[in-house]
């Protein structure tokens, strides 16, 4: 999901979790989305703060709880992408880079052969460009672009991992508009960090398995939205 000013994080991510076909069956496994900021000119953001305080958060947290709901009856952890990749994190303690793998563990192949960080850095070659098929051993490449400052250090940059290379790079809203963006990153660790104590006793009683909060990393899906 594309997820706009226009968008109510909480409905629309729960319509697609629950469509059926004729047969009862899920059409959807999973969902993620990334919140269209710095993708789009600030302008188109009217009132953010408005959004985010009235819509967003309230959404993310009615997400949460239902979430965890799933999982306390029925031993069931759906696969909404963002809670599932900072829980694994959470859990593990590893310190996680990008999380959708771009300039460590994913990378994008222009069609001139030369070899950019993130498959929307194609049209900015000088900032993103890392190597070329035609030049490049593939050893070379891992973890061959990270991100700048501010994020390595952040006080969650170990669990977020720096949100998007494309806008780290560039900073389409400028330094502050960066800051605004990272504070919806925060909200949401925060809000995943407070229900931890509830995933862990799950796990050591046996309702849950870890197992169940791995998932196919690095294939593109938004863990940061």
């Amino acid at each position: 999901m594309c997820v706009s000013d226009f968008s109510d994080v909480y409905r629309d991510v729960s319509y697609l979790l629950n469509l059926k076909d004729n047969n009862g069956n899920r059409l959807f496994t999973g969902v993620h989305w990334q919140n269209n900021m710095m993708f789009c000119d600030r302008e188109e953001w009217a009132d953010l703060d408005g959004w985010l305080q009235n819509s967003y958060y309230p959404g993310l947290n009615r997400l949460i709880n239902e979430w965890i709901d799933e999982m306390e009856k029925d031993g069931q952890v759906r696969l909404i992408y963002p809670f599932i990749g900072i829980v694994r994190t959470l859990l593990t303690g590893e310190k996680a880079k990008l999380h959708c793998g771009c300039g460590h563990a994913n990378h994008n192949i222009c069609t001139d052969g030369k070899i950019t960080a993130c498959p929307v850095s194609s049209d900015f070659y000088e900032i993103f460009q890392i190597g070329s098929i035609y030049e490049s051993e593939p050893t070379q490449l891992i973890d061959a672009m990270m991100p700048e400052d501010p994020c390595p250090s952040c006080e969650i940059y170990s669990i977020c991992g720096g949100r998007c290379l494309y806008a780290n790079k560039l900073k389409p809203w400028g330094k502050e508009g960066y800051r605004k963006v990272c504070e919806t990153v925060f909200y949401l660790v925060r809000a995943l960090q407070a229900k931890l104590p509830i995933i862990r006793s799950l796990i050591d009683s046996g309702k849950l398995k870890f197992s169940q909060f791995e998932y196919f990393r690095f294939n593109g899906a938004e863990i940061i939205p």
